[in-house]
Parts: structure tokens; C-alpha cells; sequence
């Protein structure tokens, strides 16, 4: 392939060519603008700095019933060491949340194993790339919840919230329907990336949900709402929660911010979106976030200072961490 050197505004020409029984042999002249030309080298450009990367980052959940959990614990904790995966799983009666990385082929077959029991052959993974273990270790626990919000009284199992996809919610988005965003994070969460006129709950922790549903407007029962949180899991609960109250067109956008930064490329979203490892943000192209702002000073935060900044913390630099060091977990 041969190809005039582009000029900034101009239009790139290149020839596609072939080995002919004479040489090389011209076989279709193609004219591309520049934005059209980088829009096609894009997604090479993408996979190829994927390969770059050679940590593998999952992220899934599935809310199943599930019997002899401690046992089950024991049995997942000694698969993901004989793979040497790093991260965590949490287990309870209602299901499984894991957060998972490591090389390529180790993740991929701890995911395999875990879709080898009955209970999570259906489970799901968000994928995201590092260049280096987000996860110091790996361990498996027990929880009451898998998602903490303390209200016995709804079945995400049996009776979850309606969805809406990435794509659909872009849509009413892009056509600025009259609808409520509704931010299910922390208040840190929020400021740090949100999506445009999304309202803030300020949390300071998600089990404050049912406290703070009751100071809702009335009116908001005959809005459409849509909630959202970093991958989906919080939604799974605060959705069908405001349903029982009365809330009659709730939506919970599937798969999460994450999912959404996948299919939409982070449309209509501002800033970056907190994860809970030490990447500490993902921008819109699930990137880990190089500049990371100290939630208390507002300065930036050196990257060569995040062994400092534990999963769930408030985004702390190393001064201010000193100053607080108390901050809350998640």
C-alpha cells in the first residue's frame, strides 16, 4: 500500500495495491477524508494497544439463589488460587459478586470454572484492560448481602426492576426526553464522573438508599427514572426498592456505567468513573485515568502515590491521608 504523507485539512489519498504477475499492480484507487481515514485506523488502533495490556479485568454479578455457601467459598477460593487469580468474590444466599484479574488465559479459565456450576452459567463479565494487577491478593468471603442496602423485604432474585440498555438510554438521551437520571453512587462516585443532569443522592454509603427514598418528591411517581451505578449491581436493589414505594416507570440502565462507556463510547457522561481497585478511575474508553484529583485539596494526585489509595477509600492524596485518617470505607 502506498500513501501521499497526510497534511492537517487536506484529504488523504492511498492506493490499494496487490502482487500482480508483473509486480505490483494498482487494482482500486481510494480517496478517504481524514476523519473518515482515522476513523478506520481506530479500532486497529484500539485492538493493537490492547495487546499492550496484559492484565485481564472482570467484572460480574448474578443474583441466584445459592445453598452451602461456606462450602462453595472453599471451592471457589481454591480454583482461583490454583489459576492464580488476584481480586475478590463475595457470596451470600442471594447470589455472587466477583471482581477478577490476572493474565489472559488464567482469567479466562477461572471464568470457565465458574460457569461450570449450575448456579452462575449465565454470569456475565464487563472486560477492562491494565498493564498491571489492579488486586493485591485474592480472597473469597461470606456476606448477608452481596450488595449491602438491608431491606429484606425485595427479591431481585424474583422480582427485579425493569431494564434499559446502553443503546436505548443513549436514545432518550440524544432526544432529551423528559425523564429522571438517578446517580444510585456515593457522593465521591458522582463527583468525580456523571452523566449530564443526573441527580446526585449524595450518599456516603449505598445502605442510606431506603433513608433517602423517602424524601422523593411525589410527583417523581409518574416520572420515567432511570438509575444507574458503576456496573449495575446497586440498581439491581434501589430499583425494585423505589417500585414498592409507589415509583411506577422505573428503569435500571443494564450493565452500568461501565457498560454503557462499551456500547455508547461515554456520550452525554462527564468525567471519569470510579472502580473499586487500585486503577481507581476509567475514563470513557475504560482506560485507567492518569490524572487522578485528591477529593479533599483538589490537587492532582502522582500516580506514583496510589499504593496509597485503597479500594473504597475516598480519593486521598498522601498529604491529606495523613491529615484524615479515618475516612470511610465503602
Amino acid at each position: 500500500m502506498s500513501k501521499r504523507r497526510p497534511l492537517r485539512g487536506r484529504t488523504i489519498s492511498f492506493e490499494i495495491c496487490q502482487r500482480g504477475e508483473t509486480g505490483i499492480e494498482v487494482v482500486e484507487p481510494t480517496a478517504l477524508g481524514a476523519p473518515l481515514f482515522f476513523e478506520f485506523l481506530t479500532p486497529l488502533w484500539n485492538f493493537a494497544n490492547q495487546r499492550l495490556v496484559s492484565i485481564l479485568n472482570l467484572s460480574g454479578y448474578r443474583f441466584v439463589s445459592l445453598e452451602a455457601v461456606e462450602a462453595l467459598r472453599d471451592r471457589l477460593y481454591q480454583l482461583g488460587s490454583d489459576r492464580g487469580i488476584k481480586g475478590s468474590i463475595l457470596l451470600a444466599k442471594e447470589g455472587i459478586n466477583a471482581f477478577l484479574a490476572g493474565p489472559v488465559s488464567s482469567v479466562e479459565a477461572f471464568a470457565e470454572d465458574l460457569r461450570k456450576f449450575s448456579e452462575f452459567e449465565n454470569l456475565e463479565f464487563q472486560k477492562t484492560w491494565s498493564k498491571s494487577n489492579p488486586f493485591k491478593k485474592f480472597f473469597v468471603r461470606v456476606k448477608r448481602e452481596i450488595v449491602t442496602i438491608r431491606c429484606p423485604e425485595i427479591d431481585p432474585i424474583n422480582d427485579g426492576a425493569r431494564r434499559i440498555d446502553a443503546e436505548d438510554f443513549k436514545k432518550l438521551l440524544d432526544q432529551g426526553e423528559d425523564l429522571i437520571v438517578l446517580d444510585a453512587r456515593k457522593d465521591f462516585e458522582y463527583r468525580m464522573g456523571h452523566f449530564q443532569g443526573a441527580i446526585n443522592l449524595k450518599l456516603d454509603h449505598f445502605s442510606r438508599f431506603p433513608e433517602v427514598l423517602q424524601s422523593f418528591p411525589e410527583e417523581w411517581k409518574k416520572k420515567k427514572i432511570v438509575t444507574y451505578c458503576t456496573g449495575g449491581i446497586r440498581c439491581e436493589k434501589a430499583a425494585p426498592l423505589m417500585r414498592k414505594h409507589g415509583f411506577e416507570n422505573v428503569l435500571q440502565l443494564e450493565g452500568g456505567i461501565l457498560k454503557y462507556f462499551e456500547k455508547c463510547q461515554g456520550e452525554h457522561f462527564e468525567g471519569s468513573c470510579f472502580v473499586f481497585d487500585h486503577r481507581v478511575a476509567v475514563n470513557k474508553n475504560l482506560e485507567v485515568v492518569k490524572d487522578l484529583e485528591c477529593r479533599s485539596c483538589r490537587g492532582i494526585i502522582e500516580r506514583s502515590e496510589e499504593n496509597l489509595v485503597e479500594p473504597g477509600l475516598l480519593q486521598l492524596c498522601a498529604r491529606c491521608q495523613e491529615e484524615n485518617p479515618s475516612c470511610p470505607d465503602q
